[in-house]
């Protein structure tokens, strides 16, 4: 057993600072008609690396994230937001782009995800196939072989389209 020491206050500051971020950053995002598909902060090698997937109805290409990489340094940097150097990295979610919100769940509607749970659901924490509803609270899924499943959107860990090549 590990001692209790400072990470809880550590995650609290950090959904705080992320969520200042997302405040700062959103008009300059949704000005443009694009989506912050999520944000994250890491450390690698020492260093805070500040993460932002993004992505537009149409695809988002290499030279907007690379105008959005300047722009959003730009604001974070005039704000002095981190307060530290960081490395900033502005890319495209992939074809594997995590689902989260309800919108995002609503694009798959009737094609293959692959959800991850918290908790087991029917002794089974993994359930893949397309999805067949979607609500504000849960999400219902064809699981493969088996009958539709009602999964709470707050027991999901992760959840991803399956990538069909």
């Amino acid at each position: 057993m590990g001692k209790a020491g400072p990470r809880p206050t550590f995650f609290i500051v950090e959904k705080a600072l992320l969520g200042e971020i997302r405040q700062r950053i959103s008009p300059l995002l949704t000005g443009q008609g694009i989506e912050l598909v999520d944000l994250l902060l890491a450390r690698e090698r020492g260093r805070p690396v500040l993460r932002f997937l993004v992505d537009k109805p149409e695809g988002i290409t290499l030279d907007e994230c690379t105008r959005l990489n300047r722009r959003i340094s730009e604001v974070l940097d005039r704000e002095d937001t981190l307060q530290q150097s960081y490395v900033l990295e502005v890319s495209s979610p992939g074809l594997d782009r995590p689902l989260k919100s309800s919108r995002d769940f609503a694009r798959y509607l009737g094609k293959p995800v692959r959800v991850v749970l918290h908790e087991p659901l029917n002794k089974q924490n993994v359930f893949e196939g397309p999805i067949d509803e979607v609500a504000e609270e849960s999400i219902v899924l064809q699981a493969k072989g088996k009958e539709k499943v009602r999964i709470s959107r707050s027991n999901i860990a992760r959840a991803n389209p399956e990538v069909q090549l």
